[in-house]
């Protein structure tokens, strides 16, 4: 079975192609009894859609001053440091 580090490594290379199906089979016997890595599928979803949403309208940052950029660097800094579902 995968460890949540194998897991996570996974979804992230499912984002860029699609996996085979023994790797699919194996990532969702995981999630099957991990629940963060459940929480983890759910928030790179989101994040891949409002990125799609975002490529395809017109460009909202230019309304954020900079302040507001750096925070948001900031927590997306912070964020990506995490382990997988630390944060619900």
């Amino acid at each position: 079975m995968l460890d949540c580090r194998q897991a996570t490594e996974l979804a992230q290379a499912g984002l860029d192609h699609p996996l085979p199906v023994r790797a699919r089979f194996k990532l969702a016997l995981h999630r099957l009894v991990c629940a963060p890595c459940r929480i983890y599928k759910r928030q790179i979803a989101q994040l891949r859609r409002v990125g799609m949403q975002l490529r395809d309208s017109a460009d909202h940052t230019r309304h954020l001053d900079d302040a507001a950029r750096e925070r948001i660097r900031a927590r997306l800094r912070a964020a990506s440091q995490e382990p997988p579902g630390a944060q619900e």
